[in-house]
């Protein structure tokens, strides 16, 4: 059997994200996959796109141009700063420009002219594909990373990212519970959200410092919370990740860390 075929393989229940400005196309691709046995959410921006992939964690994505909140084919770009691997298939419009060449490498396929045929076949394939053969990035980084984060759905995000490539990872719900996962478990690495109930970030940040001054630290930030972020670089943080989190940036920092071999000093 082969995928696209008529006896398309079972992947009923995979979870779909349509991410379109165009409320006619999100209704007809909505009906036309749930239809099939999919599990279909539809989203109108990119913005929303992104904050949904944390939270939906879809197994395929569909979008238009329309799905950006800039002009051009932007959205694939973010959605690999976030997630690495989900398959993206992209819809043409009529009299459009196909997708430069960095965004083509984003995507898994790009349906010029669609049909619904088109678009079935096109997710099976994909989904199919990368459920089978799904490229792993292995980073082998030593040590452990302590992930503090009040929001479960961003903790499981960051497991199911760094523990397929060998990092052992703790996790704590709060700043207090943070401190205390600090102690049993001498961790190589933070990763430490801004805004949480209680202990705030930065406190839980000048804290982690007086008991383990060069103690890599990696703040996680929302886009509009820049103004706290420099204030977590003068307690002494590494650098920070945007939530939904920039899996890339993250990514080259466990590099670095790797690569040299070493904590950083921060203290100067």
């Amino acid at each position: 059997m082969t995928p696209g075929s008529s006896g398309r393989p079972v992947t009923l229940g995979s979870r779909i994200l349509i991410v379109s400005k165009d409320p006619q196309l999100r209704e007809h691709l909505y009906d036309l996959l749930t239809a099939h046995g999919y599990q279909v959410k539809t989203v109108a921006s990119g913005k929303v796109g992104t904050e949904t992939m944390v939270h939906e964690q879809p197994d395929l994505i569909i979008i238009d141009s329309s799905a950006n909140d800039c002009q051009g084919w932007s959205f694939p770009d973010w959605v690999r700063r976030f997630n690495e691997q989900v398959p993206i298939i992209a819809l043409g419009r009529p009299g459009e420009d196909a997708p430069d060449p960095r965004t083509a490498s984003d995507i898994q396929a790009y349906l010029r002219e669609f049909s619904d045929t088109a678009v079935l076949d096109s997710v099976t394939r994909w989904i199919v594909q990368s459920r089978s053969n799904a490229p792993i990035d292995y980073i082998s980084f030593p040590g452990t990373i302590l992930a503090i984060d009040d929001e479960r759905a961003y903790l499981q995000a960051l497991e199911e990212f760094l523990q397929p490539r060998r990092c052992t990872v703790v996790t704590a719900s709060s700043g207090e519970e943070g401190l205390t996962m600090l102690k049993q478990h001498e961790p190589t690495l933070v990763l430490l959200d801004l805004k949480m109930p209680g202990m705030d970030g930065l406190v839980a940040l000048k804290k982690i410092k007086e008991l383990q001054p060069k103690l890599p630290v990696v703040m996680m930030t929302a886009v509009e919370e820049r103004h706290l972020v420099a204030q977590a670089f003068a307690l002494g943080a590494l650098e920070y990740v945007v939530k939904p989190y920039d899996l890339k940036s993250l990514k080259a920092i466990l590099s670095y860390l790797k690569t040299t071999g070493k904590r950083p000093d921060l203290t100067g």
